[in-house]
């Protein structure tokens, strides 16, 4: 429903603020630092590593 900006079957079911707000960046930069850290540092199986 977010992807279809809150509509499903062509009816609204979420107002246009309401999927704004729930897709938007509410990270702080200390916690954006942190989760870009954790991503680097992981090795996909996809890859063929690990």
């Amino acid at each position: 429903m977010l992807l279809n900006h809150g509509t499903h079957g062509g009816e609204r079911i979420l107002s246009r603020p309401a999927v704004e707000l729930m897709t938007t960046n509410r990270l702080t930069p200390e916690q954006q630092a942190a989760r870009h850290a954790m991503a680097v540092d992981n090795v996909h199986v996809s890859f063929g590593q690990g």
